[in-house]
């Protein structure tokens, strides 16, 4: 019997008649699907499930929603909801506590990177709630979705899964064995759908819709440059009242505008200073977080954006306009079109309290096309059988997760759907596939694990999967299995490192969106001109965006930095920054695994200078002062400016070190110390590479001081190790006599890293043997000391250690504290000589300081 006055008293408002009718219809089941739409309070039928489970034990409620954003939400309402019943709601898988109660809110990414860390906690699941359950559709970010809850569909004692556009029901209620199904068209803010012909002009009717409308508006477009050419037309004919422009522009401080120069940031600049800003995946982050925050203070008349504001965003508009039926390139679908109508009128930000939603077509032949989009449900298609399942599912396998033919067997039972017979033809010609083959392995994990073992990135051994070399380098830099192979068989090795032919190939094989802010012949001639000014030799075929990327990518090697090249070639600074990103991970992956893409010995150590000179626009005379410790891409310009190598620097007088100016300050006589005899070292094994908590740099160097606290070099503040390991994410230690003398200065309890280490080769239960072992001999020690004790044992059984050797951490939860170990991927060296730590995967990938051994982590924490 479920008490709905008692539930009205705990949550502070009444419930709607249908929130109380589906109450009673849960009773008892245990397998729960609800389609209702956006702001209908379906959370809350979820809500009411966990409350009566955790009045009856300690237990264990996982949350899987889709953005960052929506979890902080979720644990801010929950904490109100769930208060003074003791549990324990977080993002943080380390806050998990054995024998509580429990209430974890995470995304699929982050559910799915403590999968494969072996969380026992995950396979001891009571309630599981999956927001947004239609997510599974997604191409990129589908298949991780689909591989976790499949996983865990196959032990959670109760499931509720939620969605305002579940699409193909039937399927979706057979993946989770639903024993009920909930179907509500209840809205607490209704939306009146209209269909206008603009009769071909388009930016006039928007103006118009936009200008009349008291309230605020948003407004869908299906190009990026579309958003900008309405977003200039708005802010050039709709004037806003001068109190709110003087707000607005007081939000872009002189910072900002220092560095927001490129025509692409004057461009913004102007629309969002009128009140008409827009917002893409290529305008800097800080310029999306300042049109949520003009948009949320009333500032901001109406945002045009492309997609990227289609889900989960829970902004102020009363109007919402659907100007095109394309995003990208691809017509529009019912799941689209029902995420972006759903925008209009949020409960609690409405000002109406009825929202508009108003779809523009050019004729009226196009009406159709939305009265059709608004009766069907829409299509959900898994993508477990395209390329960007294969690194998934090959993490999962690295961690013995589903380390057997039998698991993959079993999971196949679990996941969403077989690939479509429609597109057979298609996907077997992509994976260089029989068709006869294809359609006999019937389910796409088949396909994935073919496809797999195909580019040698795994092999099977009776029934059990191995990594091979190649699939190990794919998991430890988190590259894509396909793209990876494509680029071990290209010309890499055979041209020069840094050349236009070098950036070509990486180009041709990975990622390659470099997007205009100007007409693409502008760029294209800029271009064109740069080449004749150096003159450099290249003459391509024809001149696209990927030929002027090829020039951007050089001109970054030869000392240009990223704005410089985004307001010179009138590219996108994020565009650059995303593309710069991705190929400097790549370039240091192939680095430190030369032979497997055929780089001589010779150009090593120019292709590991490449990833600093692309991140800083740093020429190749720069970035060797670059690795100096305590000097900064600035700085090592200005040294290089001043000094033409580093033995000039060594010997050089402290007084001309001190007066070289960076941002027109003198560096200084105590620094100037400090960075020359830096420059001697031959290795840095007096320093720690950490991001200091107050310090704008990305990476500074940090020196322990007496007393067991860092003190950074950069900015002179004085941080505990404890506040430091928590505050950011980065950690190099050069040298064991280091760490001894780190460890000796901090008690165990401040020392937040848990040391479990795993050697690939052994059994699991030789491995927590093994551990068990370690920690009763070596009771009361901090972890380094697990760790000499550990390889000691390892040379006891006189095993052969090789310095590139991967091994696996399996996750063991941290005895006394409830604290969990998440180290992920580890290079284990006969000599341990340093270690590496980092949860940013894309960012934190660095070279190794003077050849010294390098060990990673993956520390994630969930939130």
């Amino acid at each position: 019997m479920v008490d709905i006055k008692e539930f009205e008293t705990k949550i502070g408002f009444k419930l709607h008649d249908w929130q109380k009718r589906a109450l009673k219809s849960i009773v008892g089941k245990n397998r729960i699907m609800i389609e209702a739409p956006t702001s209908s309070g379906k959370t809350l039928i979820a809500v009411k499930m966990a409350i009566e489970i955790f009045k009856n034990s300690d237990t264990f409620v996982l949350f899987v929603t889709p953005l960052n954003q929506l979890v902080n939400e979720h644990i801010s309402t929950l904490r109100k909801q769930f208060k003074d019943m003791g549990v324990n709601i977080s993002s943080n898988y380390k806050t998990i506590r054995e024998y509580s109660k429990n209430l974890l809110v995470t995304t699929p990414e982050s559910l799915f990177n403590q999968l494969t860390l072996i969380n026992e906690y995950l396979f001891s699941i009571n309630l599981l709630i999956i927001d947004e359950i239609h997510l599974v559709g997604s191409k990129f970010r589908g298949p991780k979705f689909e591989l976790s809850i499949s996983l865990l569909l196959m032990s959670a004692n109760q499931v509720i899964a939620l969605s305002a556009t579940m699409g193909e029901r039937t399927k979706i209620k057979d993946w989770i064995d639903a024993d009920l199904e909930l179907i509500e068209d209840f809205r607490l803010i209704q939306i009146r759908e209209e269909i206008i012909n603009t009769k071909g002009k388009l930016n006039e009717a928007l103006t118009s819709l936009i200008d009349l409308f008291q309230e605020q508006t948003i407004v869908f477009r299906g190009k990026l440059d579309w958003t900008e050419s309405s977003s200039l037309f708005l802010a050039e004919n709709v004037k806003l009242e001068d109190k709110k422009l003087a707000q607005l522009k007081q939000l872009i401080n002189s910072k900002m505008r220092e560095k927001w120069k490129s025509k692409a940031d004057l461009k913004w600049i102007k629309c969002f200073e009128a009140g008409f800003p827009y917002h893409h995946s290529k305008i800097r982050e800080k310029q999306k977080d300042l049109v949520i925050k003009a948009f949320e203070n009333d500032l901001a008349k109406a945002i045009v954006a492309t997609p990227t504001l289609m889900m989960g965003v829970n902004l102020p508009a009363d109007q919402i306009i659907i100007a095109d039926k394309m995003i990208g390139g691809k017509s529009i679908t019912s799941i689209d079109l029902r995420q972006m109508i759903g925008r209009a009128g949020r409960p609690g930000k409405s000002k109406t309290n009825i929202g508009y939603a108003k779809m523009l077509i050019s004729d009226d032949k196009n009406i159709e096309f939305y009265q059709q989009l608004l009766k069907d449900q829409g299509r959900i298609i898994s993508h477990l059988d395209s390329t960007s399942a294969l690194l998934p599912l090959l993490n999962m396998i690295s961690t013995g997760l589903i380390g057997t033919e039998e698991v993959i067997e079993e999971l196949k039972h679990h996941t969403y759907e077989r690939p479509r017979r429609v597109r057979a033809k298609q996907v077997a010609k992509k994976f260089g596939t029989s068709l006869e083959q294809l359609l006999g392995t019937r389910h796409p994990i088949n396909l994935a694990i073919n496809e797999l073992e195909r580019i040698n990135a795994l092999e099977i051994d009776n029934g059990k999967f191995i990594i091979s070399e190649f699939g190990s380098l794919c998991i430890n830099f988190q590259l894509q299995p396909d793209e990876a192979f494509n680029l071990s068989n290209s010309k890499i090795g055979m041209v020069g490192i840094g050349s236009f032919e070098f950036f070509e190939i990486f180009l041709d094989n990975l990622y390659n969106d470099f997007r205009p802010s100007v007409r693409q012949k502008d760029s294209v001639d800029v271009a064109k001109k740069t080449i004749n000014e150096t003159g450099e030799i290249y003459n391509p075929d024809h001149w696209t965006m990927r030929e002027v990327g090829i020039i951007i990518l050089w001109s970054l090697t030869q000392g240009k930095s990223i704005d410089e090249c985004s307001e010179y070639f009138g590219v996108y600074p994020n565009s650059i920054e995303q593309i710069v990103i991705s190929i400097a991970k790549w370039i240091e992956s192939i680095a430190l695994h030369p032979s497997m893409f055929h780089i001589v010995e010779a150009d090593i150590s120019k292709l590991e200078k490449i990833p600093n000179q692309l991140r800083f626009g740093l020429s190749e005379k720069e970035v060797e002062f670059s690795f100096i410790p305590d000097v900064k891409h600035e700085r090592a310009k200005a040294l290089a400016n001043k000094f033409d190598s580093l033995n000039k620097l060594i010997n050089a007088k402290i007084s001309d070190i001190a007066d070289v100016k960076v941002k027109n300050i003198k560096i200084g006589s105590s620094r100037a110390h400090k960075i020359r005899n830096n420059a001697e070292m031959d290795n840095y094994n007096q320093h720690l590479l950490l991001r200091c908590p107050d310090c704008e740099y990305s990476y500074i160097f940090v020196e322990l001081n007496e007393f067991g606290s860092f003190h950074c070099l950069e900015c002179d503040s004085v941080n505990s190790f404890t506040t430091l390991i928590r505050e950011n994410r980065y950690c190099i230690i050069d040298t064991c006599c280091l760490v001894n003398q780190m460890f000796s200065k901090l008690t165990t309890e401040e020392i937040p890293i848990d040391l479990n280490y795993y050697v690939s080769g052994w059994t699991l239960a030789e491995l927590r043997s093994l551990e068990k072992k370690a920690g009763q001999k070596e009771q009361g020690k901090n972890g380094f000391r697990e760790l000499t004790f550990l390889e000691r044992e390892l040379n006891d059984k006189q095993l052969k250690i090789e310095p590139e050797k991967t091994v696996q951490d399996l996750g063991k939860q941290r005895s006394g504290d409830a604290h969990f170990v998440d180290h992920t991927l580890i290079e284990l060296t006969a000599k341990i000589k340093g270690y590496f730590i980092t949860e940013d995967e894309n960012t934190a990938r660095t070279t190794e300081l003077k050849k010294v051994p390098v060990l990673f982590f993956n520390n994630n924490t969930g939130s």
